[in-house]
């Protein structure tokens, strides 16, 4: 436990979440909140930019505050007027935090939210959960300086994002520390078998078919076009009754729309199923057999931490930071964009049992020493914790 500040003061840590839904930083921040809960004596703060379905849980953990909902200022999007007074009043409802403060800055998103607060001495720490694609999505030319221009020491997901803070960006290396991602790993565990079978009979998969899934928002970046490419592949490719699904989708967006739509064209439509967001990604993880990562980038996804938990090899393009745990006993990395190669790695892995079975225990035996809330949480706060006194 980090003691007290030499002041004897109350410290405050406030936190800049992008959103408060079931993403992977905002789930990463609650497992981290509910350790601070049960070893710190620190009173944490979130600043939201946006809500979502975990707000209670966060509240439930620290004082939450989501700053861009709702927005009193009825003027003209876009306008500098109304971008201005919105500004004004955001900030005026922040006044309240010691301006003392240590800032986490939970994703580079979430960096807007620092323009809300008071003008602030005390130290900030960046937390960078994305790669290359997602710094340019994510961040216009003025959240960019002021993401770069500010922090004192910077976190990166994983060893790839800490290269491309170095080389692209120009952060030191020696103020980068990587802190991989965290999960609750005895999640799986509590899972009922007939959950499992119950899911996988919700989307018409029997238990003896093989079932290879992955998870993630539905965008260009997490390769939705190279996953109906894959399970093409596969199918036209086996004799074997194999099914694909992808778990978080959201139907109200166009691109799941065409999914569906080159799914059809391909005549897979009933082996590739699109399965809501669900809190109980734990459950779905056992049902599937193995997981895949598609992505084009990804920093260290946690959905492939939580399939690791459930016993699941995972097959991943040398594409981000899931290489780095990977290796070449817990599933298999294959070059990226080659689905030809991933298509040949599932269908071996489909058809041998005792592989993917030794490989899953490998995964499952290196997410339980690595990624476990209590080990991860400890090993980021003696990082993170010296930061508070430095005021």
């Amino acid at each position: 436990m980090t003691g007290p500040a030499a002041d004897g003061s109350h410290r405050d840590l406030v936190f800049l979440s992008h959103a408060t839904d079931r993403s992977g930083p905002p789930i990463y921040l609650l497992h981290l909140l509910r350790w601070m809960a049960d070893h710190t004596d620190v009173h944490p703060h979130v600043l939201a930019l946006e809500g979502g379905d975990l707000a209670p849980e966060l509240a439930a953990v620290s004082d939450l505050q989501v700053v861009g909902e709702p927005n009193p200022v009825p003027l003209r999007r876009g306008s500098g007027p109304a971008t201005r007074a919105r500004d004004r009043w955001r900030a005026r409802r922040l006044r309240h935090l010691d301006p003392r403060a240590a800032v986490y800055i939970n994703t580079a998103w979430s960096v807007r939210a620092l323009r809300y607060l008071p003008d602030n001495p005390g130290p900030v720490i960046a937390h960078i959960h994305e790669l290359e694609v997602g710094l340019d999505y994510h961040l216009p030319v003025p959240d960019a300086t002021r993401l770069f221009g500010r922090p004192d020491h910077w976190i990166a997901a994983s060893a790839a994002v800490a290269d491309n803070l170095a080389e692209r960006w120009g952060v030191p290396r020696a103020a980068i520390h990587v802190h991989h991602e965290m999960i609750d790993v005895a999640a799986p565990g509590r899972v009922d078998d007939l959950e499992v079978a119950d899911l996988r009979r919700s989307i018409g998969v029997d238990p003896g078919t093989r079932l290879v899934g992955t998870t993630a928002v539905v965008n260009w970046r997490k390769g939705p076009d190279l996953f109906v490419e894959l399970a093409a592949r596969t199918v036209r490719s086996t004799g074997d009754d194999v099914h694909f699904a992808w778990l978080g989708v959201d139907n109200a967006l166009p691109e799941v729309a065409a999914i569906r739509r080159d799914a059809r064209r391909a005549g897979i439509a009933d082996r590739l199923h699109l399965v809501g967001v669900s809190d109980r990604p734990e459950a779905w993880m056992r049902a599937f057999d193995l997981f895949v990562l598609t992505a084009r980038e990804d920093a260290y996804p946690l959905a492939c931490l939580e399939a690791a938990a459930a016993g699941r090899p995972i097959v991943c393009f040398d594409a981000g930071g899931m290489p780095e745990f990977v290796g070449t006993d817990a599933g298999a990395v294959v070059d990226f964009p080659d689905v030809e190669a991933m298509g040949a790695v599932v269908r071996m892995l489909c058809g041998d049992d005792e592989t993917r079975t030794t490989q899953g225990e490998t995964a499952r035996r290196r997410v339980a020493e690595r990624h476990d809330v209590p080990t991860a949480a400890a090993r980021l706060w003696r990082d993170v914790g010296p930061w508070l006194e430095r005021r």
